[in-house]
């Protein structure tokens, strides 16, 4: 366990080094999902009065990313299914929140209250800020009333800065990996269209506007889309012309 005494930049600087070392401008998805289960383990570590931390993400509703143990998960749940607590706090006022004893907290009432039957009653949150978004939060959990302080929330914010550069990293591989997929299929669409529209002025004898207003025209009248269309009569074309091949090899034999 990392030791700090009230507040320590050590550990937090260390792993910044380590998270921009390895992720680069897009980390991998499963690399950047073990760093930061990581840097979650590393950030309750850091403050020894915590007794677990989780990372929440706000992309589609609220979950829980990661968390150091069951119950710290089950608690940091809750606040998705109770709709209130630091997480949305944090989050909302784009702040850390600090609620040092649950027992006391008149907040969210109801996520208080069924965290401390758990056997957490402290919380500390601190918004995940990429840019001008605020794409979840990190939060230190403690079992006993007031081991969480101001103090904690300095250390705490260092590792939801790097927390916040993980997601982003994570989310840009995540584009990146469907992008090349939606880039052939709209290159394979515009070479698709351009073919019909040339064996339609070749067969029709009709300029390329001509021919392309008849081939969006014939879009329409099927209910496809234009390259669906296109795709549809460069196979007609292709099968047409092979079958002829195919007639006129067996005709010489």
């Amino acid at each position: 366990m990392v030791a700090v005494g009230v507040v320590d930049d050590t550990v937090g600087n260390e792993l910044a080094e380590v998270v921009a070392g390895r992720a680069g401008p897009a980390l991998g998805e499963a690399a950047c999902d073990a760093l930061l289960e990581l840097l979650t383990s590393t950030a309750a570590q850091a403050v020894p009065s915590a007794s677990g931390a989780a990372v929440s993400l706000s992309d589609e509703g609220w979950r829980t990313a990661t968390a150091t143990g069951p119950l710290v998960r089950r608690v940091d749940t809750l606040q998705a299914t109770l709709g209130e607590g630091p997480c949305h706090t944090a989050a909302g006022e784009r702040r850390v929140v600090v609620a040092p004893d649950l027992h006391e907290e008149a907040r969210w009432p109801h996520w208080a209250a069924a965290a401390t039957r758990l056997g957490l009653t402290g919380a500390i949150s601190a918004p995940l800020v990429v840019g001008d978004d605020v794409i979840g939060a990190l939060s230190l959990y403690a079992r006993h009333p007031r081991a969480l302080t101001e103090a904690s929330s300095v250390v705490l914010s260092l590792f939801a800065a790097q927390a916040g550069v993980l997601v982003a990293s994570a989310r840009a591989a995540r584009s990146a990996e469907r992008l090349p997929s939606r880039v052939q299929s709209a290159l394979r669409t515009r070479d698709d269209v351009n073919v019909a529209v040339g064996l339609v002025m070749v067969e029709e004898k009709v300029s390329r506007d001509a021919a392309f207003a008849y081939l969006t025209a014939l879009a329409q009248q099927s209910g496809r889309s234009l390259g669906e269309t296109a795709d549809r009569l460069v196979r007609r074309h292709d099968g047409h012309h092979r079958g002829r091949r195919g007639a006129g090899d067996g005709h010489r034999s």
